[in-house]
């Protein structure tokens, strides 16, 4: 027998360490064992045939049996780890490519829940995602025609179509804040229809109501597009003129009385049948500097065009130390009136 590919000098001394093939068996199963003399090998067992009784021993170095396999499982982690990765990163990307539209869609939600209804999110592409994607930039855009429409009317007379007194005070102390800050002049416009109940007994409250949007349209087209007109409530009117001085607002109201009384100087028109409307004027800051002031200046000086006999317009005057009034003549006997006898001149003199 042969050792290291040397015959030992004592052969058959030594009894092999190993497992031997059971009995029966030719050949054993291939294992490792730490030999003497070889180290760390990898044997195979086979019985001897014939008269000679014993068993056959071939090692190989661990090593040797081993690399084979070490160096397959080295390129195949030299090859196959960077393709994994490849894989993973690719997967991630392809995930992150779905997911975000996703996420999109949902930040854009929070957002449209939070109140932030000017969300519009981009669309790329013609898949689902990028219908999706055009749903819900169609669903924000209904949400926000609603939320304008229910806005607008909220702040809108229904009949006129003007802005109704909720507007009418928001809107005034702003002006009024603007014209603090930058030095500006605006004038308020009251305005009343004459005789507007019986105008309604005569000839009835639908036809009444025609009248009023009459009204309402006439002084819509005899204001600038920068100024705002109000229904301040029942048959009054309002209208707020930005950064004009009381001569050019008296020249406005003028304009407006006479759109009003235009149609009852036609050929032919019936008499009684169109409405003439009295104007009050006040001005920011010679007549009050703030909103109750500069109402009650425009409210009194259209009392005085009451008086002195309707269809025309009357500017208010502040004397030096007093709060806001008429000087006319006519606003004074009415203040006078109002204070013995306020229901009298409101029945009187108002209409």
């Amino acid at each position: 027998m042969l050792r290291a590919g040397k015959v030992p000098d004592t052969p058959g001394e030594q009894a092999f360490p190993g497992a031997l093939p059971e009995e029966g068996k030719e050949m054993g199963a291939v294992s490792s064992l730490g030999l003497p003399g070889l180290g760390d090998s990898t044997y195979g067992v086979r019985r001897l045939r014939g008269p000679t009784r014993g068993f056959v021993v071939a090692t190989v170095p661990e090593s040797a049996a081993y690399r084979p396999l070490f160096e397959a499982r080295n390129r195949l982690l030299k090859i196959g780890l960077p393709l994994v990765g490849l894989v993973l990163l690719a997967s991630f990307l392809v995930a992150r490519s779905l997911l975000k539209p996703i996420h999109r869609l949902s930040a854009a939600a929070k957002e449209i829940s939070a109140g932030n209804l000017e969300v519009s999110l981009p669309v790329r592409g013609n898949d689902e995602m990028a219908d999706l994607t055009r749903a819900f930039n169609e669903m924000a855009l209904r949400v926000r025609e609603s939320q304008q429409t229910l806005e607008s009317l909220a702040i809108t007379d229904g009949l006129t179509g003007l802005y109704n007194r909720r507007h009418f005070e928001d809107a005034f102390d702003k002006e009024l804040r603007r014209c603090e800050r930058e030095g500006r002049t605006s004038s308020l416009l009251f305005l009343d229809l004459d005789q507007f109940k019986s105008y309604n007994d005569r000839w009835g409250h639908t036809q009444g109501d025609v009248e009023l949007k009459r009204v309402a349209a006439a002084l819509k087209e005899s204001i600038r597009a920068t100024d705002v007109a109000f229904r301040y409530g029942g048959e009054e009117l309002a209208v707020l003129l930005h950064s004009c001085p009381k001569e050019q607002a008296a020249h406005v109201a003028e304009k407006i009385c006479h759109a009003v009384r235009a149609p009852s100087l036609k050929p032919g028109a019936l008499e009684g049948r169109t409405t003439t409307i009295s104007i009050g004027v006040s001005t920011y800051p010679e007549d009050g500097q703030g909103v109750r002031a500069l109402v009650d200046a425009a409210d009194d000086a259209l009392y005085a065009a009451k008086a002195q006999g309707r269809d025309r317009v009357v500017l208010a005057r502040r004397p030096v130390g007093s709060a806001a009034t008429d000087t006319s003549p006519g606003g004074e006997v009415l203040r006078r009136d109002k204070l013995d006898n306020p229901h009298a001149a409101g029945r009187s003199v108002r209409e």
